[in-house]
């Protein structure tokens, strides 16, 4: 991780993650700076903020949200009238 850790911002490789394929992220909440109790809400409003801005595409979020969803339907994790379908 520290390859990312020093060479990117956080904004930048959360953006750069997900245009790239990532469908999940994980994020370690415990920093030298420490433990961020709004750092779930500040991502969540990265990601938002750069699908309005077109840095991310709309697309590519309804992409990995179908993903995350087929395959919990596969693993009977939840129904399937909980889905959405894309075209």
């Amino acid at each position: 991780m520290s390859a990312i850790i020093n060479n990117y911002k956080l904004n930048d490789s959360i953006i750069l993650a997900i245009n790239a394929g990532v469908d999940v992220i994980g994020i370690m909440n415990n920093s030298v700076s420490g433990y961020d109790s709004e750092l779930a809400y500040k991502i969540r409003d990265l990601i938002f903020d750069a699908v309005k801005d077109g840095r991310i595409l709309e697309e590519r979020i309804t992409k990995s949200y179908v993903k995350i969803i087929d395959l919990k339907q596969e693993f009977k994790i939840i129904k399937s009238e909980n889905s959405i379908v894309v075209n």
